[in-house]
């Protein structure tokens, strides 16, 4: 990343004019970003637009394929600028990165956010042609709650959603059936999903992502720090091996010092990262 004054401000410009160039060392091509702000996808009934940011490489030609970032935050907080460097990434390395935003909790329970997040897929669809997507090659990429929701989205996904090739989890909770003994992690479920466990064990079996595994899901790719102090690293584990067993091709990252927060991409961990999605995501040369 640049330092000093001069480079400092000459990024503030490049962010504030929709362009951004992404340094990040390694031998692959990298290229310009461009940034598309606040673009509508949906607007659900009764509620207010909802926006997504749309990060893009510049002077590349042909279908881009794409990664729909779905960010983290109890399923209560957060929006679509907590993934704007790793949108920013995807976009160097030549993916289109479409950040979004969705309904959260408690004002929206279970399932208005996988609703949302099928729609910013069924938007994705939509403007193939206007932004260049590659409908074959589009990636759900989720952090933490976000993760739980792009794991539903090709498990629960109604037949009007696309195409998706590949999941990546961040740290995603896969299993709400088991949560820890944790007053805090029992209240923030129960406020995404609108009741107790005592109330509607089925509720919270159906979003679990771990119960609706079967035959024929696109590969995943986990990603998690086995000492992670929000979500029992044993989720993943469990994951990994309920799509072993149901023949899903799968990955598995225990990327220690990963914590539960997305690190700077500079930084070992970081590039720990970084290495395990372009290798799950295998990107085209161009």
């Amino acid at each position: 990343m640049p330092r000093g004054c001069h480079s400092i401000c000459r990024l503030a410009l490049l962010w504030a004019f929709g362009l951004l160039v992404v340094p990040i060392a390694g031998s692959a091509a990298t290229y310009n970003v461009e940034v598309m702000h606040s673009l509508t996808y949906t607007t659900p009934a009764g509620c207010a637009p909802l926006h997504l940011d749309l990060y893009r490489p510049m002077q590349l030609p042909g279908a881009l394929p794409t990664v729909l970032a779905i960010h983290g935050g109890f399923w209560r907080s957060g929006d679509r600028t907590q993934l704007r460097d790793i949108c920013g990434f995807f976009a160097s390395r030549g993916f289109a990165a479409v950040s979004i935003d969705y309904r959260l909790a408690p004002a929206y329970h279970y399932p208005a956010p996988l609703d949302d997040v099928c729609a910013a897929a069924r938007w994705i669809q939509a403007q193939a042609a206007t932004y260049h997507f590659d409908q074959q090659h589009l990636f759900a990429f989720g952090a933490s709650s976000g993760a739980q929701l792009g794991a539903l989205l090709v498990m629960k996904h109604p037949p009007t959603c696309p195409h998706i090739a590949g999941v990546i989890d961040v740290f995603g909770p896969m299993d709400f059936t088991v949560l820890p003994p944790n007053p805090f992690a029992q209240l923030i479920v129960e406020d995404y999903l609108g009741t107790s466990q005592q109330q509607n064990p089925y509720l919270f079996a159906d979003a679990s992502p771990i119960t609706h595994v079967q035959a024929g899901l696109p590969p995943f790719l986990i990603i998690q720090d086995p000492k992670d102090p929000v979500v029992p690293f044993a989720q993943s584990l469990a994951m990994q091996a309920a799509l072993k067993n149901a023949h899903i091709p799968v990955s598995f990252c225990p990327c220690s010092g990963l914590g539960h927060a997305a690190p700077d991409l500079r930084t070992p961990v970081g590039m720990q990262l970084l290495d395990a999605l372009m290798q799950f995501l295998q990107p085209p040369t161009h």
